[in-house]
């Protein structure tokens, strides 16, 4: 008879979940070569351990749901859990069932907003990066109307796909996260805000500090001789080349 001690058991438990987390970072690349290619090795493992932490949060444990949840993190953003744009998310994973239940309804929730806001071959999305290169200065606040109904009207322009399907209070929500993290920068410029709400609408609403996107947070660092306002419209034009690059690739099908 072979036993096996618990420090065994432990140790093989230990070399299980390392080759999970490793089989999650190739994942990456399979999944989005591009962003792979630009995170390296140890920025993919670090999406996958803070997707993991984040998907354990919620209570996913089983390798099926973990790994839908890092799809997810790809495709929304490390905080989508609590991003205004993706409420019908949120409140799955806080629905209580079990986990290989609510990833099937991740699974669905997560199809029916390709059907709405991408379209077929993300045409839907390629159509508004193509307007969203229009879209240089924020439009003149018209008579009788807010700043955030002159803001609301500019991106519906742009995405009206998405904002009809996240709604005139997610978008709201989001425009004061945008004004917020702005204000907090010390910037001053209207131009800011519109560019800041804009990468959150394109990357999630913790883009800004999301290890998917280091080229963000290390753009806003603050640089001597460069104003809030001077780093934000140079981490916009990298927001450009970058969206750019994924309209290409579209069209590239």
């Amino acid at each position: 008879m072979i036993t096996i001690s618990a420090a065994q058991l432990r140790a093989c438990d230990m070399q299980v979940d390392r080759a999970f987390r490793s089989s999650l970072a190739d994942h990456i690349a399979e999944f989005s070569p591009v962003l792979a290619g630009i995170l390296g090795e140890q920025g993919c493992h670090r999406v996958v351990e803070c997707s993991l932490a984040n998907g354990r949060r919620h209570g996913f444990e089983r390798r099926g749901p973990l790994k839908l949840y890092l799809e997810l993190t790809l495709l929304r953003g490390s905080w989508f859990d609590t991003d205004p744009q993706y409420r019908p998310l949120r409140s799955t994973l806080l629905s209580g069932d079990e986990d290989l239940v609510r990833a099937e309804t991740l699974r669905r929730q997560t199809a029916e907003y390709a059907a709405a806001v991408a379209g077929p071959g993300a045409i839907l999305v390629a159509d508004a990066l193509e307007r969203l290169q229009e879209l240089r200065d924020p439009a003149p606040i018209a008579h009788g109307k807010t700043e955030f109904e002159c803001c609301l009207e500019a991106f519906e322009a742009v995405y009206p796909e998405k904002l009809n399907f996240i709604g005139r209070l997610a978008f709201g929500r989001l425009d004061q996260r945008a004004r917020g993290f702005a204000s907090r920068m010390g910037a001053r410029l209207r131009r800011s805000h519109w560019s800041i709400l804009a990468l959150m609408l394109a990357f999630g609403h913790g883009c800004m500090s999301d290890p998917l996107y280091p080229w963000i947070s290390g753009t806003l660092e603050k640089r001597e001789g460069l104003s809030p306002d001077d780093r934000i419209a140079h981490l916009e034009r990298k927001g450009r080349r970058w969206l750019s690059h994924v309209l290409m690739k579209i069209e590239r099908g």
